[in-house]
């Protein structure tokens, strides 16, 4: 697939709204979810293409409401691989955001 053919694809997707739909499905799940979850295991708990998956956790994270957690053996491929799970209030600092009390006293 050419550069370009990928870029058109990719404006067509988000035009068309679906980007923007699994990233709200991706990042319910996360939400829900009480451990952090592979990328294929997402994929797998929502029914789409791992390479999509990755795009969306990939907006998500430069967006600052998913981050990458610890990493964990994926069973199915036996290699250590990030978890991701939906940000929380306190990991704004991790997400880019500025601290503003960095150094005030509590």
């Amino acid at each position: 697939m050419t550069t370009t053919t990928r870029n058109n694809a990719y404006r067509n997707h988000r035009a068309s709204g679906r980007a923007g739909t699994q990233c709200e499905q991706i990042l319910a799940l996360l939400r829900r979810s009480r451990v952090p979850l592979l990328r294929a295991e997402v994929a797998g708990n929502l029914g789409m293409f791992q390479s999509s998956v990755c795009g969306r956790l990939d907006e998500l994270r430069a967006a600052g409401a998913v981050i990458v957690a610890e990493k964990r053996l994926n069973p199915a491929t036996g290699v250590e691989c990030d978890t991701y799970r939906a940000a929380l209030l306190w990991d704004e600092t991790e997400a880019g955001q500025v601290d503003l009390f960095a150094g005030v006293a509590a």
